[in-house]
């Protein structure tokens, strides 16, 4: 890989972490805690428990995590989190 290719490679996985905290921010506005950012080979994923107040704006938070590649909600023995993966756009094929 030539090193343009690996400069446009950070710049685009520097503009996905940025989207990510932005995307953040408002489910914190939106839960009243902070959310959980973890980055991941090629993504960053983003967690937050959903609290009485995200279930009273159910469709404002389905709205965020439509922002994610992916998205969802897991139940967990505290309750349920919502979850969304931003992916970096790749060259070439996936794997």
């Amino acid at each position: 890989m030539n090193r343009d290719a690996v400069g446009h490679d950070r710049r685009r996985n520097a503009a996905v972490r940025t989207a990510a905290v932005a995307l953040a921010a408002r489910l914190a506005e939106l839960t009243g805690i902070a959310p959980r950012i973890t980055d991941e080979p090629h993504a960053v994923r983003i967690e937050v428990d959903v609290t009485d107040a995200a279930l009273r704006r159910w469709t404002e938070l389905l709205a965020i995590l439509e922002r994610g590649t992916d998205y969802g909600v897991t139940n967990v023995p505290s309750g349920q989190v919502a979850w969304m993966r931003i992916e970096s756009p790749r060259r070439g094929p996936r794997p």
